[in-house]
């Protein structure tokens, strides 16, 4: 799998721009923490591959990333592809929920993740309702 560098885009978009790619790129809609944000993530991986790719996680931190090196500091995220945030606009969250609920796939994420719930919280989930769990997932599965 090819290695691809992480961008996070916060600079502005355009509305029709960012629908187009939902329509023509594998697009998984991210709901991070429980609505505290919400993302478009265009993995640049193959459908074929980002079920594998996510049971291969080790953990869910490094959906975070870490602050790069710069007088901004910007946040690179530590997952492949490109990041645009869908919650600072009623139009994005609208195309958020579109992808939310008719797309091959989305996605929730969880910084508190404990072993204590029976079901989890960060979690890949197909359109079938297929659900896929990272390798480091430490929700009791009892």
């Amino acid at each position: 799998m090819a290695n691809h560098e992480p961008k996070y885009h916060n600079e502005a978009i355009s509305f029709d721009e960012l629908k187009n790619r939902c329509k023509t790129e594998l697009v998984i809609a991210i709901d991070e923490e429980y609505g505290y944000r919400s993302w478009l993530w265009f993995p640049g991986i193959p459908a074929q591959q980002i079920e594998k790719w996510w049971q291969e996680l080790l953990d869910i931190d490094s959906f975070w990333g870490r602050q790069a090196d710069g007088p901004l500091g910007e946040l690179q995220k530590g997952w492949p592809g490109e990041f645009f945030r869908a919650d600072e606009s009623d139009r994005f969250y609208d195309l958020f929920d579109e992808v939310w609920k008719t797309g091959q796939y989305r996605s929730c994420i969880d910084s508190n993740e404990v072993g204590s719930t029976s079901d989890p919280d960060s979690f890949l989930e197909r359109a079938d309702k297929t659900i896929f769990i990272h390798k480091g997932a430490t929700f009791n599965q009892g």
